[in-house]
């Protein structure tokens, strides 16, 4: 208990794959019908907006195309508590949950991404392929 009231207070123990954990099964039970690779996108981002750290180098996984857009259009520091964390992820469903967008795929084509849902590539895919005929023509 008091381990996790100081990281709900910002100034305790922050273990990445503790809080990680906690994200992951919170996510999951919001959006339980959602890819285990979203859920992931979603509760590393809560990692990063707390601790300041990728996941990626923690040896959680990523970072997925989704996980760089939510960096992209969050305009808050890290060093978040785990509830503001977690709003920005329920602000940023469409991010995460959402179908892929113009934003993912400058975000696919700037960055290098790791543990994308394979529909997500599928879709980035058709995107880039979409606008590669609108330029030719």
């Amino acid at each position: 208990m008091g381990d996790e009231m100081a990281t709900e207070r910002g100034n305790g123990p922050r273990d990445p794959e503790a809080i990680y954990r906690r994200a992951f099964s919170e996510i999951s039970a919001r959006w339980k019908k959602e890819t285990f690779l979203k859920r992931k996108a979603a509760a590393n981002f809560v990692v990063y907006k707390i601790t300041g750290l990728s996941p990626y180098t923690l040896g959680l996984g990523g970072p997925s195309v989704r996980e760089h857009v939510a960096k992209c259009v969050s305009k808050t520091a890290v060093g978040r508590t785990y509830r503001e964390a977690m709003i920005e992820v329920r602000n940023f469903a469409w991010v995460f949950f959402g179908p892929i967008t113009d934003a993912h795929v400058e975000c696919f084509l700037a960055h290098v991404c790791h543990d994308n849902d394979p529909e997500d590539i599928h879709a980035l895919h058709t995107l880039i392929d979409q606008r590669k005929r609108r330029e030719a023509s």
